[in-house]
């Protein structure tokens, strides 16, 4: 009977020893960030719901998997799932899109089964910048370059500042710590041009404890006031296949393009959205 009980208790503390400890959110974030600053290459899927209310509504949801390379192109496939514009106009807009971000500053765009009357007009729109296939878009955001930076601490510290702990729902019996957020004010106010009832912004995050990958991050907000009109949404994003991931080379056009807006002008009309 001893011996039994001794037994266990050496048994559970060799378990208790080689599970990871639990570390103080701060840190943890460091760490995650440096993990994603690293990355070489991940997949991505998400699924979106959302309402936006401005001189139309634009209502419904969507689906979005692709891949990521951190020194090259990205690509991703976007399905809209009774994806709606009321007002002066009442299309449904169900089909998929693809995109690709090459690395040079463009995106390529290309869609499947969009019907009605926007799905002609962006046929009529796009006609003009299309080869292969894939539809040539000129956009001004940086962000569609890619970039390699090495991750320093300033870098780091800036990227943990943004976020801002609400309350640390980690159970040491999981392998996974999991947080409450929301955003800094003023990454709020530079994503949606205000911070008007940003504190309906909410997000949580899962992050692996053992290799402080982020796995999964949810976000929502209610009613928010942004540069496009009232925003209300929920955002279910999933990562996954860590540096073992390719993106495929695409044969593009290189001839004529057509601005990002024009293509959102044709989908959304006289919506002021802020392109």
């Amino acid at each position: 009977m001893l011996r039994s009980l001794i037994l266990s208790l050496a048994f559970l503390l060799i378990l208790s020893a080689c599970q990871a400890p639990v570390l103080p959110p701060e840190e943890v974030l460091q760490r995650t960030f440096f993990v994603s600053s690293s990355l070489d290459s991940y997949a991505f899927s998400a699924l979106g719901t959302g309402v936006l209310r401005s001189t139309r509504v634009l209502s419904g949801s969507v689906v979005i998997e692709g891949v990521a390379k951190r020194s090259g192109p990205w690509s991703a496939s976007i399905t809209s799932q009774g994806l709606r514009i009321a007002a002066s106009r009442t299309d449904r807009v169900d089909g998929v899109a693809k995109l690709h971000a090459p690395g040079n500053g463009l995106l390529y765009f290309q869609s499947f089964g969009i019907a009605g009357d926007i799905g002609d007009e962006l046929q009529r729109v796009l006609s003009g910048a299309t080869m292969n296939g894939w539809s040539r878009i000129d956009t001004p955001f940086g962000q569609l370059r890619s970039t390699v930076s090495t991750p320093t601490k300033e870098i780091i510290d800036a990227q943990v500042a943004s976020f801002l702990i609400l309350l640390d729902r980690t159970d040491p019996k999981n392998s996974f710590y999991e947080y409450d957020v929301t955003l800094a004010p003023a990454i709020t106010k530079s994503l949606l041009g205000t911070v008007e009832n940003s504190e309906s912004l909410r997000g949580t995050l899962f992050i692996n404890r053992r290799t402080f990958a982020l796995e999964r991050a949810k976000w929502s907000g209610v009613n928010l006031q942004t540069n496009a009109g009232e925003l209300s949404f929920e955002l279910d994003v999933t990562f996954s296949s860590f540096n073992d991931v390719r993106v495929a080379a695409l044969e593009h056009s290189t001839g004529a393009s057509i601005s990002l807006k024009s293509l959102f002008d044709t989908i959304f009309g006289d919506a002021p959205l802020s392109i």
